[in-house]
């Protein structure tokens, strides 16, 4: 045979977030009114895409400037924290019926 067992990427490296876009859209459909989903939902995406555009340049950037992955990694877990804290402050509302 010409592939060998673990040449073939494995499901999970190939899409890591495949559930993830779904469980969003079904939590902020849960977590907020109707009549605001649109505009949720369009900010939400275009955070997502500048975050994961924008992300992969600025750890090459770091890395350029600093020769190590270093800043980068603490620059993520800053930010992570911060949106954790932030989560803490936002209220679930009951859904419009």
């Amino acid at each position: 045979s010409t592939f060998r067992t673990g040449s073939w990427p494995r499901p999970t490296a190939c899409c890591p977030r495949a559930g993830a876009y779904s469980l969003t859209q079904l939590t902020i459909s849960n977590t907020f009114p109707p009549h605001a989903l649109g505009r949720l939902m369009g900010l939400f995406v275009i955070i997502e895409a500048i975050g994961g555009g924008s992300g992969s340049w600025l750890t090459g950037v770091v890395f350029d400037n600093r020769g190590s992955y270093d800043l980068a990694f603490l620059l993520t877990v800053g930010f992570m924290v911060v949106a954790i804290i932030g989560t803490r402050f936002l209220r679930a509302r009951s859904p419009l019926r």
